[in-house]
Parts: structure tokens; sequence; C-alpha cells
């Protein structure tokens, strides 16, 4: 839209005019409904959107693809008249992997039923025959189209998008706001220098297990390594979880500088593996505490331990709720 208008002679100034004019006769009392209705309408919609605006060609971006609730067939339906018909560059972005998966797997229900068997009952008194009911969905119907095949047919070229890992946390640190406290500076200057270690616990492919686990003749058996190596790949690396990990550790961290607390990174490390691992829906609070989860982030995360994590902390993580006279006794508790 601010292409098409600087295209058509309208600069930053007469746009904010045009917009502070449209709140202000919207508010006029004494006017008509419909005249305030039209004054308040964006008016950039009333602007016909073409190929091209100007020398500039457009081009159409549908992101988060797998997201959306619709029928992705029908979706990528929709698309292919933009591109087809109407002659639009488009770009897809979507975890190609998650539409295959919901759009292709189907359940299978099954049932045993118990039958006595009169006629062969000879010595035995409970001589039952058992049979196996499948229920099997029913097959689509003939012409449907599937995702790969709609996909061969729309899709020009797939290119898979491969995240540096190292430019990403860099730049989350690099953009983090703090307070402007001395506090502040020093906690900046602290993440800054935890950035090797946060890149470990962001990124598969660093050789943080390798280099945790040790090789296969230090007592850890290949198994164990196999099954490590597994979980590493499905570590989460959301983003936003690392952010709000960093902004919440902030918190604990003006308590352990407060308490004089030594290797604040151990904590720093555990407290950010603990809080992405909730994120994801990994560390949870069930019947037994968080005995059972916490063994799954020790898994993905071999720096993750349970002496450098406050139960205060994590039940704040965990339920929201921020108890000071817990976190106070647990200090005075480790400090004994």
């Amino acid at each position: 839209m601010e292409a098409y208008c600087k295209n058509k002679g309208m600069d930053d100034a007469a746009m904010e005019r045009a917009q502070k004019g449209k709140e202000f006769v919207a508010k006029l009392d004494f006017l008509p409904d419909w005249i305030k209705g039209v004054a308040s309408t964006n008016w950039t919609s009333f602007v016909e959107i073409g190929r091209m605006i100007g020398d500039k060609s457009v081009i159409l971006v549908f992101d988060d693809l797998e997201r959306c609730k619709i029928d992705c067939v029908d979706v990528l339906g929709s698309i292919n008249d933009y591109c087809e018909n109407k002659k639009f560059h488009t770009i897809i972005v979507a975890n190609q992997d998650k539409i295959q998966i919901s759009s292709e797997t189907s359940q299978i229900d099954a049932e045993i039923e118990f039958i006595d068997n009169q006629k062969n009952r000879r010595d035995t008194p409970d001589n039952k025959q058992a049979v196996i009911k499948i229920k099997v969905p029913p097959k689509a119907e003939s012409g449907t189209i599937t995702y790969p095949e709609i996909k061969e047919k729309i899709i020009q070229r797939t290119i898979k998008y491969m995240p540096d890992y190292p430019a990403i946390v860099h730049t989350v640190i690099d953009e983090m706001k703090y307070e402007e406290t001395e506090c502040g500076k020093c906690y900046k200057i602290f993440v800054k220098k935890c950035e090797k270690g946060l890149l470990e616990l962001f990124s598969p492919e660093k050789g943080y297990l390798e280099k945790h686990t040790g090789n296969s003749n230090n007592g850890v058996n290949q198994s164990t390594k196999n099954n490590n190596a597994i979980l590493c790949h499905e570590r989460p690396h959301n983003i936003r979880s690392l952010k709000c990990a960093i902004n919440d550790f902030y918190r604990v961290y003006k308590i352990l500088i407060e308490n004089e607390f030594p290797n604040i990174d151990r904590w720093f490390y555990s407290f950010t593996s603990y809080m992405i691992a909730y994120k994801a829906g990994i560390a949870k609070d069930g019947i037994y505490g968080t005995i059972l989860t916490d063994q799954e982030v020790r898994m993905l995360y071999p720096v993750f331990q349970n002496q450098y994590m406050f139960t205060a902390v994590k039940k704040w993580i965990l339920h929201g709720v921020w108890d000071q006279d817990a976190l106070k006794c647990e200090i005075e508790i480790i400090k004994i």
C-alpha cells in the first residue's frame, strides 16, 4: 500500500494526515452513521491491487500454511488460481512434514470379541474363540487429489530452509533490551559471555552431546549415545522461548548476585533448558511431581541439573506463581 501511494505522489505526511482526518470525521456525532462508516473505513481497501504496482511486481506470500484450518488441498487450489489465472508470483512458507502427517495419517480401530465355541467344547470348560474386528477407514473417493499430487501440480520449486543457528542466537542476545541500571548492564555482559553455551542448547549441530557424554570408551554404551543423539534432534528450537528464558532469568540473576552464588552460568543454562522444554510441553507437573519430566529434560539437555534450579523458580515457570517466602527458605537452606 505504501509503495502504491508513493507511486501516486503521496508522501508519509500526506498519508498520516489522511489517517487523522478519518479518525476525526468518525468521531463527529452530528454526522449520519453512513458517512461516519465510510470515513472510518480503511481507504486502502478501495485500491485495486494488480500484478504490478508501478514498475514493481507484486509477490503474494502465504505464511504458516500448515497452521491453516482449511484443508490444505483446498487452500492450494485457491493459491493455484492466483498463480495460473491471475499470474501472481507466489511464495508459500510451510512446515511440509506437518502438512503430510496431518493429511495422510488416519486412525484404525480394532476390537476383540470372545465367542463360546460349543461345538468343539470337550474337557476345557472355558473354550472360547477370539474374533478380531478391524474398522478400516473408508478409502478416499475416486478423483480425490492428495497433497503430494496437488503440490506437484502447483509448486514450481521447493527450497528447504536451513536455520543459521549462530546468527539467530547472536541476534537474539544482541537485540534484547535490559534495565538501564548497573545490574542490567552487568546482566547484558553476562548473557553475551554465555552466547556459546546458549548456542549449544539451541542448535543440534554443535556436537553438544558428544562433548558431555564422551566417546564409547568412557563407560557410555553405544545404545545410550544413540538415544541421546535422537533426542538431540528433537530439541525445541523456538526463538520466542529462547527470548523468554533470557528475559525471565534476569529476575533470578538479581537474586543470585545478591546472595553471592557462584557458577551463575550453570544456573542460567539449567533455567534456559527448563524454560524451553516447558514452552514445548516437555516439562510438566504431574502425579509424581516433576520427577519423570525432569529426566526427559535432562536427556534433551545434559547441562540441566536440579541442583542449579530453585524449586520455587520451577513452580514459577510451571504455574506462574512467584513465592518469595519459599524462595528465601530455599536460599537459607542452601547457604547452610
